[in-house]
């Protein structure tokens, strides 16, 4: 029954997580287009909140720092330090840092907590 399924599923806490980027506050230099596109995320996240709130649905983002791996291996070291120094806490971010935000956001106790985007660092939206 789709009544029934439907209160079933409007008692669960589902959560969406997306992930944006500090490229967008900072407006990057040279990443217009994956600026762009995360900045889409975060739009994406913000109507995707409003409209899904009444099925008990939340949904936020978290926008890393620079963390290093291999994707920015290759980024020129001056542009990283650039980018550091932009940041209130001026360093690499971390897998634990990311995963700190996504737990508060699956938490059950942030059903209240929803559009939101937490960027690390100290980077402002």
């Amino acid at each position: 029954n789709n009544e029934e399924k439907s209160e079933y599923y409007k008692n669960m806490p589902f959560r969406i997580v997306n992930f944006a980027t500090v490229a967008t506050p900072l407006r990057l230099e040279g990443e217009a287009t994956y600026a762009a596109s995360k900045a889409a995320i975060v739009n994406f996240t913000q109507v995707c909140a409003k409209e899904l709130a009444e099925f008990g649905i939340t949904v936020n983002a978290v926008g890393p720092t620079p963390i290093p791996t291999d994707l920015i291996k290759n980024v020129p070291k001056n542009k990283i330090k650039s980018l550091l120094n932009q940041q209130a806490i001026k360093r690499f971010g971390d897998f634990k840092d990311v995963l700190n935000i996504i737990e508060f956001f699956l938490d059950e106790k942030s059903d209240f907590v929803t559009g939101q985007i937490i960027y690390l660092g100290g980077v402002n939206g």
